[in-house]
């Protein structure tokens, strides 16, 4: 029985056609109980943040064996989000990885899909822990912006933002430019940061909580709540 899915993608769909299936089905290697990590939708850190790390924090409140596989595709697997938590943290590295190689078929009697509200403080503290992030003192100032060569969002008049930014000390970062390590190690660092509406967002999930102010610009007619409840 399907119980959810997370991200429908038009071009590249998360759940084949039935054809395949009937096709492939006598190949399927058979699995009796496993949990599913993500089906394809773990494409960015956002994602793997909220849709897959946290919900691991559900796991020990189940009586599931703690060596229970964990499916993630290969896809996932090699990310370079996915592999920087794997090789920070013994914890996330001590589960029971199943990776699934493209065109492998797996039937599981008992697939278990876990879910936490990952904006709720145990699993972000869960999550935050899995990252064994250092203790950092903030001062940076900061105005993420985004390359308007990937991405058509951004502000007729930005120009005239960052001049009044750099007055008050801010400096101009675009994280798509930046590494996992290199993006962690600035939001640890960032005391104040001013940001356009978007998934880049999601990594004041790094910076420290008792110091952290955050300005988000967003459109008058769009009310996009996540990152205020985030930050909240």
């Amino acid at each position: 029985q399907l119980i959810e899915q997370t991200v429908v993608f038009t071009a590249d769909y998360q759940y084949p056609y039935i054809l395949p299936h009937l096709l492939h089905r006598n190949k399927a290697k058979f699995i009796k109980a496993a949990v599913l990590y993500d089906g394809s939708a773990t494409r960015n850190l956002y994602h793997h943040l909220i849709e897959t790390v946290c919900r691991l924090s559900v796991l020990s409140k189940t009586d599931l064996p703690t060596d229970i596989p964990i499916i993630v595709n290969r896809f996932v697997y090699n990310s370079s989000f996915f592999q920087y938590l794997f090789s920070r943290s013994n914890q996330f590295r001590s589960f029971n990885w199943l990776v699934q190689e493209p065109h492998e078929w797996l039937q599981v009697e008992k697939l278990y899909r876990p879910k936490a509200l990952y904006f709720g403080k145990e699993s972000w503290n869960f999550t935050r822990n899995l990252y064994n992030l250092n203790k950092v003192s903030p001062s940076r100032r900061v105005f993420l912006s985004r390359d308007k060569k990937r991405y058509t969002r951004g502000l007729s008049n930005e120009i005239e933002v960052i001049n009044m930014l750099h007055l008050h000390g801010f400096e101009v970062v675009y994280a798509e430019h930046l590494s996992v390590d290199e993006q962690v190690k600035l939001f640890q660092e960032t005391e104040y940061l001013v940001a356009l509406t978007g998934m880049g967002l999601i990594q004041q999930f790094f910076m420290c909580y008792e110091k952290a102010h955050i300005i988000e610009i967003i459109p008058v007619n769009r009310l996009m709540p996540e990152y205020y409840c985030q930050a909240y």
